[in-house]
């Protein structure tokens, strides 16, 4: 699929499917975490407050777990100083130990404040789940919350649910009836205030690492001197009455902490709660229209730039989604990472996959077509470098070949067109493939004519000895030729070769649809004069001149061999004559 809108469309709809389902959940969670990093939140007229079972406080009663007349005596303290909710933390699920009355004594008290909210649990069996809720003697005064952690997957607590349905019938937990009683406003009624997660429930935006609320240790409070020195430090706060000390084990993993006590997460959703400092979840319709907007572009960055730049291109959409989703995070918006960051990248690698197989394919081509013309060694280049088929040209010092069969109207005269056809492909197979060993480039064929340069489009500093070599070549493929055409009684044929060294201009000439690589120049005219001289040479001496080679070639290459001067030579179209060399032959 080559569009790039219809596949990101199709590639969009299948990793928001994968999300809804929660495929990226993981991912997803531990983005969220790392949000956590660095980022605290602003407190401001902090209305929760723990009052800590701590080892301190154990020790000091020398006893665990503690009589109920306790939790009594804590009760009158709190009322005056005025709390405004108090929430337990603790289970009152069994009778007490001690003095069976004091069960009495705490349910009584708790139904005189009025505020005062108990811990109930759903335990989950193999069989079957049951509710542990406080004895009535002590809960029947009283609402009670469910206090049951909610654990991701890799056990780390990122969301709460506020209410937990059990035999049909729904129950709030802790946090969301303490809410309650401190607003004033019924369970119900704010419940329905509060955003939820696909999970129903409830992204905790916790406020900072483990202590970072006012922690005060139980047996603090029972000191005389303690309200004196502190005033006012309970007055209309929520006060939350939970284990700390680490043997009694109520300890989670979250975001902010490795371990964090079961208390003082509940202090973090009451906040939350209270202060309405709500995570908002983007809305899935416009998830989606995000997801898909920045899938199309990847795709279109894959499939209209080049690899590099769409490379470059690629990281910055990366960087751009991951700090919107950073700035999300920061005011309290949650932009889930994993699934555009999963569809950008399939959306990206398709397009780079199907552009580099049909470059490849490209590349075939015009292999296919090229390496007709030229040595393979440029046709690489030529694909390494592919500016270099564009229209326009350059000046270049090369060398020109030309080679001439003798007499050849007279050879088309007196054989069938099947002959001819036959006899001069076998010709040229021979020279071309000896122009191509020597890494020339075939520019046409005019005939039976061959026209071949060195020295473009690739450059080669010893363009002048690879053009001579060539042609001393092809005259030893040649004499192989004649002799095999003289074994089958077919027409021996001959031929002439000029070679000039020269600037010229070089380039892809042609119309827009129709190019041609070639070189134009005076160097040209002269090559070609050159092997037409052949002629004249092999007339005034019994012995057959073949090669001939201009003054500025031997001048490359007269440590390479053995020249006969031919003397000068007046070339059409040139005013001073020019001195030509026969080669004798090329040192090995």
């Amino acid at each position: 699929m080559k569009n790039p809108v219809i596949a990101s469309l199709f590639i969009s709809i299948f990793f928001y499917i994968l999300f809804l389902v929660g495929n990226f959940s993981p991912l997803d969670n531990k983005f969220y975490d790392r949000n956590f990093l660095g980022h605290k939140l602003k407190v401001t007229d902090n209305p929760v407050v723990i009052l800590a079972i701590d080892e301190f406080s154990i020790e000091k009663n020398h006893i665990w777990p503690w009589p109920r007349k306790i939790y009594c005596d804590l009760l009158e303290i709190l009322q005056e100083n005025q709390a405004n909710t108090i929430a337990f933390d603790i289970s009152f699920d069994s009778y007490t130990s001690y003095n069976k009355l004091d069960d009495i004594t705490l349910g009584q008290a708790i139904g005189k404040k009025g505020n005062v909210i108990l811990a109930s649990q759903l335990i989950v069996n193999k069989h079957e789940t049951v509710l542990l809720q406080p004895v009535p003697e002590i809960g029947k005064s009283a609402k009670n919350g469910l206090v049951n952690i909610q654990l991701d997957r890799d056990a780390i607590v990122r969301r709460y649910r506020l209410a937990l349905v059990h035999e049909g019938k729904s129950y709030n937990t802790l946090a969301l009836e303490t809410a309650s009683k401190y607003l004033r406003t019924p369970a119900e009624r704010l419940l329905k205030t509060i955003p939820l997660d696909q999970q129903n429930s409830l992204l905790i935006n916790f406020i900072g690492p483990a202590n970072t609320f006012p922690i005060i240790p139980i047996a603090k409070v029972f000191e005389k001197n303690f309200f004196t020195n502190n005033p006012n430090i309970l007055k209309n706060k929520i006060v939350l009455i939970g284990a700390t000390a680490k043997y009694l084990q109520d300890f989670s993993s979250t975001p902010t902490a490795l371990k964090m006590s079961g208390v003082e997460i509940n202090a973090n959703i009451i906040y939350n709660l209270v202060k309405k400092n709500f995570f908002h979840e983007l809305p899935l319709t416009l998830y989606f229209l995000l997801l898909l907007l920045f899938t199309l572009s990847a795709s279109l960055v894959a499939s209209k730039l080049r690899l590099i730049e769409s490379l470059l291109v690629y990281a910055a959409l990366n960087l751009v989604y991951f700090s919107v989703c950073r700035i999300a995070f920061v005011g309290s918006y949650i932009i889930y990472l994993t699934a555009p960051l999963t569809s950008m990248f399939t959306g990206y690698a398709s397009f780079i996959i199907i552009k580099l197989l049909s470059e490849e394919k490209e590349k075939n081509e015009i292999k296919r077509i090229f390496n007709q013309y030229i040595s393979p060694i440029i046709v690489n280049d030529l694909l390494t470098n592919k500016d270099r088929l564009k229209m326009g040209g350059e000046k270049k010092e090369v060398t020109v070949f030309f080679s001439d069969i003798r007499n050849f109207t007279s050879f088309c005269e007196t054989h069938t067109a099947e002959q001819v056809i036959e006899q001069l492909n076998e010709y040229f197979d021979a020279m071309i493939n000896v122009v191509y060993e020597f890494q020339g480039t075939l520019d046409k064929f005019v005939g039976d004519e061959i026209m071949a340069i060195w020295g473009a489009p690739l450059s080669q500093d010893n363009h002048a000895l690879l053009a001579v070599k060539a042609g001393v070549k092809q005259l030893a493929v040649l004499k192989e030729l004649q002799s095999k055409w003289e074994r089958e009684n077919k027409t021996v044929l001959d031929i002439g070769i000029g070679i000039n060294s020269g600037e010229v201009v070089v380039g892809n000439i042609g119309a827009e649809k129709y190019k041609n690589y070639t070189v134009i120049g005076d160097t040209v005219n002269t090559a070609y004069r050159l092997q037409d001289y052949t002629k004249t040479i092999s007339a005034s001496r019994e012995q057959k001149c073949r090669l001939i080679i201009s003054e500025s070639t031997k001048l490359k290459i007269e440590a390479f061999g053995e020249f006969s001067n031919l003397g000068e030579i007046q070339v059409k179209g040139k005013r001073e004559p020019i001195r030509v060399w026969e080669v004798i032959c090329l040192k090995q």
